[in-house]
């Protein structure tokens, strides 16, 4: 996802629509994902609260993201930032995983 932005970005040689169709699938992969995540983590009782909050968390970040990047855009690209932000989740959720005890990852396992 991230070099098919930086391919819309960089006015690759690749057809935009080729390009848009990338995105527009990594979207319909990704966000499935985040949504089995949830599903996965949380208790079936709190799932309305789970999806209101990531929901919020969605709308919140159009918001902000936009208003931010237009008043970052022009001293540093915005795609710049979300790319490192994204890098330091990334980052951070990984290294939370393999800190995680092994008794923990046998009990998410079977409560599935």
């Amino acid at each position: 996802m991230c070099m098919t932005l930086f391919a819309l970005i960089n006015e690759s040689t690749a057809a935009l629509s080729v390009l848009l169709f990338l995105m527009g699938f990594f979207f319909g992969v990704i966000m499935p994902a985040m949504a089995t995540a949830v599903t996965d983590a949380i208790a079936r009782e709190g799932h309305g609260r789970a999806f209101g909050v990531m929901s919020a968390v969605y709308s919140l970040g159009m918001i902000f993201g936009s208003f931010v990047t237009g008043l970052i855009r022009e001293v540093i690209s915005p795609y710049f930032i979300a790319f490192l932000i994204g890098m330091l989740v990334l980052s951070f959720v990984g290294y939370m995983k393999l800190r995680l005890p092994r008794s923990a990852h046998t009990k998410v396992t079977t409560l599935r």
